[in-house]
């Protein structure tokens, strides 16, 4: 089940991919589905079918809903329920295709340019639950593997696949990710899930379309025992005195196109390299084991991204826990807020000049996703 939000400057984009999902097309042991909205154009649902054409959408569009709104939950999961109902099947996997920002302050994911609208964190949780669970939810968008962002989804997805970094131009390769789907369709959903991260790292690691990308898979019953252990280490933390260290030792931490997004089994790693605190440390490696060993089931970054990227970011301020970060469920069930709120603020050296995507007069992201 893929949800194009092309309602915006990806247009171009969700057409070039349902393209791809043409070359691989349904099969006897899958189907594919697609909803597809493009800017000022409307939305289609289409099952795919196999053709060899690569310039047009040849497949049947078997529902014109006019211009819903992309950007609303309630529309995401209505899109998924009908996809249930009409193409039944044991295992589900749902792709949001869009522009992604994470979890953070008013942003999210899907991006309707019509309506100005988007699916907060929070939002997604509502979504996933009415949608009723799925096997694998993927998103084909920037920066989305995030704690914050699994743990709000954590009861209603058994996998989740998604990238720490920003996404490249072209996305997902749907024409090579499904054909792994089609191949592995009787294997375990860890499996599966593994397969869409080995085939999305060696297209973007080679060729002409070697570049930064990243992507991993989580699994979601993991998810409460890394809120255990990323709060006994955000304990340790708020115990240890010297605040400007653990900011310093943070900020060296690696980051992604947004800075404060900091992988975070690297941040315990250099916490525990710059402060040598027994407490900090042993509680530091727990966390690294368990993120490395239980909880990231397959890890993927290309050779032109830097050392660091173990497969699940973490929001670390420039200045404490906004209210609505406070009013994530992955802050409600650890001290995260309260670690963020005792680092002293940082005011990062001016950068040359880039579009910042959570500025609010900046709406459309100028990134692919």
């Amino acid at each position: 089940m893929v949800f194009i939000n092309g309602k915006n400057d990806l247009a171009d984009y969700g057409k070039k991919d349902l393209n791809e999902m043409e070359a691989v097309g349904s099969g006897s042991r899958v189907n594919i589905v697609a909803e597809l909205g493009l800017l000022n154009k409307g939305v289609k649902r289409y099952l795919v079918k196999k053709d060899g054409d690569t310039a047009r959408i040849s497949s049947p569009a078997v529902q014109e809903l006019g211009r819903p709104d992309m950007g609303d939950w309630k529309h995401l999961a209505e899109f998924a329920a009908w996809a249930k109902e009409k193409y039944p099947a044991r295992r589900y996997m749902l792709v949001i295709w869009n522009h992604g920002s994470g979890w953070v302050s008013n942003k999210g994911i899907s991006y309707d340019d019509e309506t100005h609208n988007h699916i907060s964190t929070p939002e997604l949780g509502l979504a996933m639950k009415a949608i009723g669970g799925v096997d694998i939810l993927a998103m084909d968008a920037c920066l989305m593997q995030m704690a914050e962002v699994a743990y709000e989804v954590k009861d209603f997805a058994e996998f989740i696949v998604a990238s720490e970094e920003t996404a490249p131009g072209n996305g997902f390769p749907y024409n090579l990710m499904l054909r792994g789907l089609s191949k592995c369709y009787d294997r375990q959903t860890g499996e599966t899930a593994a397969a869409l991260v080995k085939e999305y790292t060696a297209y973007y690691n080679s060729g002409k379309t070697k570049t930064k990308a990243t992507l991993s898979a989580v699994k979601t019953a993991a998810l409460p025992q890394l809120a255990l252990l990323t709060d006994a280490w955000a304990a340790a933390a708020l115990a240890y005195p010297d605040k400007k260290l653990l900011r310093e030792a943070s900020n060296s931490a690696a980051c992604y196109f947004v800075d404060e997004y900091k992988d975070l089994a690297d941040l315990a790693a250099k916490v525990s390299e710059k402060t040598k605190d027994p407490e900090l440390t042993a509680k530091g490696a727990a966390l690294i084991s368990y993120i490395r060993g239980t909880l990231v089931t397959a890890n993927g970054a290309t050779s032109q991204m830097s050392s660091g990227s173990n497969g699940i970011s973490i929001y670390v301020s420039r200045d404490g826990a906004s209210e609505r970060y406070k009013a994530l469920a992955f802050s409600a069930s650890t001290r995260w807020d309260e670690f963020l709120a005792s680092l002293p603020r940082y005011v990062p050296p001016a950068p040359p000049y880039a579009p910042n995507p959570f500025d609010p007069d900046n709406f459309i992201n100028p990134f692919r996703h």
